[in-house]
């Protein structure tokens, strides 16, 4: 029996893949390399921005910077989550140390501590796509 292409699966996960980061350099390197693997990916550099492009269209999940100008990452986790009732996983990055315990108090499937590896965030992603 022929096993399903992974890659098909990947690019069949219904909604994009939402990045917010303000840093256009690294917000640029993120939507690539997520394009790159297949992904559907939607990017905003603020929370405003963000949150519009989320009632636009749900996103299959989040990659989110939580210090954001205009509307913080934390305000955007809030009406995130009063739109779609937590039914859309968020990964947050930060260079904040208290990382562990923003993603711990806002329920976020899980965190990267900037500077982080690609194929971490990527492999991240994976696995919370495949627990949603």
């Amino acid at each position: 029996m022929a096993q399903p292409d992974t890659t098909q699966r990947r690019t069949q996960v219904e909604g994009s893949l939402l990045v917010v980061e303000d840093d256009p350099e690294l917000r640029q390197m993120i939507d690539w390399s997520l394009q790159a693997e297949g992904w559907d990916v939607s990017v905003a550099s603020d929370g405003r921005e963000a949150l519009d492009a989320a009632i636009r269209r749900r996103p299959a999940l989040v990659v989110l910077d939580i210090h954001l100008p205009v509307f913080d990452g934390r305000g955007f986790a809030r009406a995130l989550y009063l739109a779609y009732g937590g039914s859309v996983p968020v990964i947050m990055i930060t260079a904040d140390p208290q990382g562990p315990e923003i993603a711990r108090r806002y329920g976020f499937v899980g965190y990267l501590l900037k500077p982080f590896e690609m194929a971490d965030l990527i492999k991240m992603i994976r696995r919370s796509l495949e627990l949603a």
